[in-house]
């Protein structure tokens, strides 16, 4: 289980609701529900972004640049079918 504040890879999973937005409390591999297979760093970009960590954040914490992160997050919006982060997080919720 993971507290408000904690960082690091996770799956998607159950969240709730907290200080005005939802926070991802706990594992599990929701995308497998709809039948969509997700990769461990797409696991951990769709974590950070339910951290609500911008693509510089992410790519700070990753070691790599904000462009790989947006890159990484479109590739992952195609393949879930969505538009952006909102849509991402409802999705796999």
């Amino acid at each position: 289980m993971r507290t408000n504040g904690e960082r690091g890879p996770i799956s998607v999973g159950h969240f709730k609701w907290n200080a005005g937005h939802y926070v991802l409390i706990e594992l599990d591999n929701s995308a497998s529900a709809i039948g969509i297979e997700l990769t461990s760093i797409e696991r951990e970009l769709v974590g950070s972004v339910a951290d609500g960590l911008s693509n510089k954040d992410i790519a700070a914490h990753r070691k790599t640049s904000p462009h790989t992160v947006a890159n990484q997050l479109a590739r992952l919006y195609r393949k879930l079918g969505v538009s952006g982060r909102a849509a991402l997080i409802v999705k796999l919720r």
